[in-house]
């Protein structure tokens, strides 16, 4: 799967990494193969993705009945528009809503150090994982 950051859907805000669709920052109740199937139309809204590969990439080697992947849609459907999921017949669908990316979040003062936003991964055994530490008192089992 590609690699989505956090995204905006009108109102919806998808956080991909923690598998969260938050409406007006509150979360929605949306099953795990809703959002299986979500990712994967806007990982390739540039296309249409078949019923098969749906099926295939959400449910991997079980057995599915057709309504199951309707009903995801459906899901879907309800909760960002009719219009945001079109259907090609005898072909699958595909993901035609408005969406943008989400703004980066501003970095808090207290972690403005230029070492933090040079990409480097913090941990509790990095130089900025210990300062980060430091700052937050951060207990780890790692230690």
């Amino acid at each position: 799967m590609h690699n989505l950051n956090r995204l905006r859907i009108g109102r919806f805000e998808l956080r991909p990494a923690q598998r969260l669709l938050l409406h007006d920052g509150q979360p929605c109740r949306l099953g795990g193969r809703a959002f299986d199937v979500l990712m994967l139309l806007l990982e390739n809204r540039d296309r249409v993705v078949t019923r098969a590969e749906l099926v295939e990439r959400v449910w991997p080697g079980l057995a599915v009945e057709p309504n199951n992947l309707q009903v995801q849609i459906w899901t879907l459907r309800k909760l960002l528009g009719k219009k945001s999921i079109v259907t090609v017949p005898r072909r699958g669908y595909r993901y035609v809503g408005p969406f943008t990316h989400a703004a980066v979040l501003r970095t808090p003062r207290w972690c403005a150090d230029p070492r933090t936003l040079s990409g480097e991964v913090a941990t509790p055994h990095t130089p900025i994982g210990q300062s980060l530490r430091a700052r937050l008192r951060w207990n780890s089992r790692d230690d």
